[in-house]
């Protein structure tokens, strides 16, 4: 039976534990920093919200437990704002996922313990503790294959930057999220015109980017918000001295009246649902290099968060990890007895990147970047067409289809038409 190590019990971790626990054959132990105690009652991990894709993998793992959670995001309702705070829309892009998509909010507080709980219950082996970089040295040196899943902190730091693939050049964003449960905030549908339970989107340009959708959280469904300010000490900014919940409730209603005033109504009845339900720190989106030897010879391998971190902007850092998790199993999988080469690594991970992750990467980069004229006509024929709406935020589910759209202005225009909405017949125009 061969032995592998996972080191950092998150999304990627535990979606590569449970599928190769399924397959049988391996002894798999999970290294993780906190007991599932200290999971359910500590700070707020992330804002992912994977899509249909990632929920789907769950369920045939047999890890999806909450079926029966009202807290889809079934579309984007993207909101161009007058950075002047307004309220005004500039420019505004509304449309459903289509062929049933949709993204699943649930806190990764409540996904991970339940996760951890389950993976013991099924007799999988758990250690919690730090790992550091001579612990590694020791885990790997016991182990035909360890794998690296932390992208933050002293372990994620040991796999080098690619300058190659690393071309996302803006500066780090100030960032804070936080859940707000209330009336309001927390109705499936807080804006009358959205006809679905939306994405929401505010972007203030030269000011920073405001958005939310659904999440379930151990106080029920509430709605999660990221603000994110183009500059430090910006009004999307709550800074680094703010401690506790009332804090970050304080800023977001404060942040909200003042520059998007036509949101206010959310914070009627508002509150964080737990004091740990906020966080606050800037994500640097990083290709690296997955593939390390230590200073004992052991090689490590990184997955997930390791490999790659995304801006949380366009909800493509889950469902990436899922993806590459995924690659990663079906390559062991049909690897069976052979030795883990470092060669053998780097190839799997070339073809991830080749395949899907330079698309979800570059993806993130393009919509947050000052927009090209080939982004920017779809965008302007979607805000005019819901059909074409429709097949612009279906990107979302699958980056790759953005190409070549989302670069090549022929591109666009042909994208345009294809799923432009049939014109009138002459009967319907009478």
């Amino acid at each position: 039976m061969r032995k592998i190590a996972i080191i950092g019990g998150g999304l990627a971790g535990f979606h590569a534990a449970f599928s190769l626990q399924q397959a049988g054959g391996y002894d798999v132990t999970v290294y993780t920093n906190r007991t599932a105690e200290q999971l359910r009652h500590g700070r707020m991990l992330s804002m992912a919200a994977p899509f249909r894709w990632v929920i789907e993998r769950e369920a045939s793992l047999g890890i999806h437990f909450w079926q029966d959670v009202e807290a889809r995001a079934e579309g984007f309702d993207m909101h161009i704002k007058d950075p002047g705070g307004s309220g005004q829309d500039l420019f505004r892009l509304t449309g459903r996922f289509p062929d049933g998509l949709y993204a699943l909010g649930i806190d990764y507080r409540i996904k991970f313990s339940t996760w951890m709980d389950e993976w013991e219950r099924r007799g999988g082996r758990l250690v919690v503790a730090d790992i550091d970089t001579a612990a590694l040295e020791a885990i790997a040196a016991e182990s035909d294959l360890t794998l690296v899943v932390t992208g933050r902190g002293p372990l994620s730091r040991i796999f080098e930057p690619d300058p190659v693939r690393s071309t996302h050049h803006l500066p780090p964003l100030p960032s804070a999220a936080i859940f707000l449960d209330g009336p309001k905030v927390a109705s499936r549908q807080p804006w009358d015109d959205v006809p679905f339970a939306p994405l929401r989107f505010d972007i203030l340009p030269g000011v920073g980017d405001v958005f939310s959708w659904p999440f379930y959280t151990a106080a029920g469904v509430c709605r999660g918000f990221a603000f994110q300010s183009t500059v430090p000490g910006g009004p999307f900014d709550a800074g680094r001295d703010r401690q506790g919940a009332a804090d970050y409730l304080e800023f977001a209603r404060a942040a909200t009246e003042k520059m998007i005033p036509d949101n206010a109504f959310l914070f009627e009845g508002a509150r964080i649902p737990d004091e740990g339900a906020w966080l606050y720190g800037p994500t640097e989106p990083t290709v690296r290099q997955p593939v390390k030897q230590l200073d004992n010879g052991a090689w490590v391998w990184g997955l997930g968060d390791a490999a790659m971190i995304q801006d949380p902007y366009a909800g493509q850092s889950g469902n990436n990890a899922v993806r590459m998790t995924d690659r990663y199993v079906r390559h062991i999988l049909e690897h069976g007895g052979a030795p883990y080469e470092p060669d053998w690594m780097q190839a799997v991970w070339d073809e991830h990147w080749e395949q899907y992750g330079q698309f979800a990467f570059r993806f993130c980069t393009l919509l947050q970047d000052t927009p090209n004229k080939a982004l920017m006509s779809v965008q302007m024929a979607a805000a005019r067409d819901p059909a074409v709406a429709q097949a612009f935020v279906g990107w979302f589910g699958y980056p790759p289809d953005a190409w070549p759209y989302i670069e090549d202005e022929q591109a666009a225009k042909g994208f345009i038409a294809q799923h432009a909405s049939a014109p009138a017949s002459r009967s319907d125009a009478a």
